[in-house]
């Protein structure tokens, strides 16, 4: 299995290789570039004695693959890969991963792409087809034998490739669609936990693979409705698998939901929570997630906040988060109140400081009037929402006393007018 980069077409055929290029990476340990100097593997065995090479298939772009890798931080890309002392940054076993849809960093897809079924290979990788710029963090739990990853380390990677489902068996199996879809779903929800950087790539990884299992369970949500199966026993297997569907969809949406809640996107945040409650209308954790996202939208109002906290109230009003809310929404309600009335207070009193500095200024000078106090509201200790009233009383009495005075000089005029004809 000796492949160069250059003699491959991903989409059109298997890679082949010449002699002249089997001498070239003779010379070089065995160490086939599939991506220049920046991407090579080595193969280290080569699955079962009695399959033939012809018999175990490499596996094409939509296949399923099934592999167990570890990762180690590569001190000098130099190194051979094959001894290291430092604890591994990912260690996984039986991870069903589809080629092509970017499951696992790029490096090990690509490496993965030219192995065949039972094959154990060393991969290395520089940083932009590994974990490039965010790195990788390890679990905290104690259980954990992983150590963190830093921004921009090459890595080595040893990857056995356990099993390999052809693109038709995927497409004709409902398990192994529930299979793929519930992996990428944990893989995303690593990522979420593990991978999350200010440059944005973790949340995109977690975007794209909780995006794609939740699409193809719609799909297989679609294909069950439409199927027409008489048989009491299709139909049972068929719902448990539709059920199935469902809860994968709802989980991958609410994980969406969570991705744009941390990344402040809170409208697409409100979009994929209301996809949840298409499918769940009583989902709590999407309700809780609405409610969240409409508090914090700048674009929200409090009519769409109340009516989100209350319908989760609805469904569990005892529960922890929706508590939460709730008091979070009241307590920006009581400082709008308070701003808006503080607003209303300094229109008032800074009108009527304002006349009566004018009035100082036709008076007197400055320094005689200096030692008297302001006759405003707030110095007389009148609250700033009775200043309100009083001030708008004021006006109204004046308006009424201007009325009276017009409505009595016009009476007097047309007495006068009558006694004169």
């Amino acid at each position: 299995l000796l492949i160069k980069q250059r003699s491959y077409a991903l989409h059109t055929g298997r890679p082949t290789m010449s002699s002249a290029d089997e001498d070239t990476a003779s010379d070089n340990d065995g160490w086939i570039q599939l991506m220049g100097d920046d991407l090579v593997m080595k193969v280290i065995s080569t699955g079962t004695e009695d399959a033939s090479t012809e018999a175990r298939d490499q596996a094409e772009v939509g296949d399923g693959v099934i592999i167990d890798f570890t990762g180690h931080q590569l001190g000098s890309f130099d190194d051979d890969g094959t001894i290291t002392k430092d604890l591994p940054f990912i260690e996984k076993q039986g991870c069903l991963i589809a080629l092509g849809d970017g499951d696992v960093v790029p490096g090990l897809e690509m490496a993965t792409r030219f192995l065949r079924s039972g094959d154990k290979a060393i991969v290395k990788c520089r940083s932009k087809y590994a974990y490039g710029a965010g790195g990788r963090r390890a679990d905290s739990s104690s259980k954990s034998n992983l150590k963190d990853l830093p921004p921009n380390s090459d890595v080595v990677f040893t990857v056995c490739i356990r099993e390999i489902i052809p693109t038709r068996q995927l497409l004709q199996s409902d398990d192994i669609k529930l299979q793929l879809a519930s992996s990428k779903k944990q893989i995303g929800n690593e990522i979420y936990q593990y991978e999350w950087d200010k440059h944005g790539l973790g949340k995109a990884r977690a975007l794209k693979l909780y995006g794609k299992a939740r699409d193809s369970m719609i799909e297989l949500i679609g294909e069950i409705e439409n199927r027409n199966d008489g048989d009491s026993a299709s139909s049972d297997t068929n719902n448990t698998t539709k059920q199935s569907a469902i809860v994968i969809l709802v989980d991958c949406s609410n994980n969406i939901s969570a991705v744009h809640l941390k990344a402040k996107s809170y409208g697409l945040a409100k979009d994929s929570a209301a996809t949840v409650l298409q499918y769940d209308p009583n989902n709590i954790k999407a309700l809780c997630r609405a409610a969240r996202a409409a508090i914090f939208d700048p674009a929200g109002t409090f009519e769409e906040c109340e009516a989100a906290v209350a319908c989760a109230e609805e469904i569990d009003a005892e529960n922890a988060d929706v508590k939460r809310l709730r008091v979070d929404l009241d307590r920006r309600k009581r400082q709008h109140k308070k701003r808006e009335k503080a607003m209303y207070s300094k229109m008032m009193v800074g009108g009527s400081s304002s006349v009566e500095s004018k009035q100082g200024a036709l008076e007197g000078s400055a320094e005689d009037h200096k030692d008297i106090p302001a006759t405003t509201s707030a110095n007389n200790g009148i609250p700033p929402e009775y200043a309100y009233l009083f001030a708008s009383f004021l006006i109204t009495l004046g308006t009424l006393i201007l009325f009276l005075l017009v409505s009595s000089t016009k009476s007097d005029q047309a007495g006068i007018d009558s006694h004169e004809l």
